[in-house]
């Protein structure tokens, strides 16, 4: 019988999610993941997501924000869909606009307690977004976080959009993941 996550049920995700469970498993050793979550629209991606969060241990912290398909898209929007769960230090560096302090304070956050950071439709980020999550993305050994980075368009369009990232990723030494 299929899962019921809100009312949805998930179908033929049982392997990708156990593999997303088994990530946030390794956190309580130290070791954080990348999870690339890609496939078609309607293929079932944020219920996923969904599905994930639901089976978090109270210990760990769901984040997730979402980056829309716009013209301009707005610079960190998934961080400003995350800032009620933000500490003051995050969302002062958000507002500020500063980059560098930005990413600092992210990163003292994600390093101070286990979580999982999720960002829908990836594909369609601002470059500034990117970048945190390439600069995440080249930390993630030293950090207890699993970053799931969910993406509407097929591997090879995702590898080539985020190139940088995926280099980044697999030098790390916890790795990545790739679910599709």
């Amino acid at each position: 019988m299929p899962r019921k996550v809100g009312g949805v049920d998930v179908l033929e995700r049982d392997l990708q999610l156990d593999t997303l469970v088994e990530a946030v498993d390794g956190l309580v050793r130290g070791h954080g993941r990348v999870a690339l979550i890609g496939a078609e629209a309607g293929a079932g991606k944020s219920t996923l997501l969904r599905a994930f969060a639901e089976r978090l241990p109270g210990n760990v912290q769901f984040r997730l924000g979402r980056c829309d398909d716009l013209s301009t898209p707005a610079s960190f929007a998934p961080l400003w869909d995350m800032a009620p769960t933000l500490p003051g230090a995050v969302t002062d560096a958000l507002g500020a606009g500063g980059r560098s302090a930005l990413f600092a304070a992210l990163r003292d956050e994600l390093a101070s307690s286990p979580s999982v950071l999720a960002v829908d439709d990836l594909q369609w980020a601002d470059e500034a977004t990117i970048d945190l999550v390439r600069h995440l993305g080249r930390r993630i050994d030293e950090l207890p976080v699993v970053m799931c980075m969910h993406s509407g368009v097929t591997r090879s369009t995702a590898v080539t959009r985020f190139d940088g990232c995926s280099a980044s990723w697999a030098r790390a030494r916890s790795g990545s993941t790739s679910l599709h």
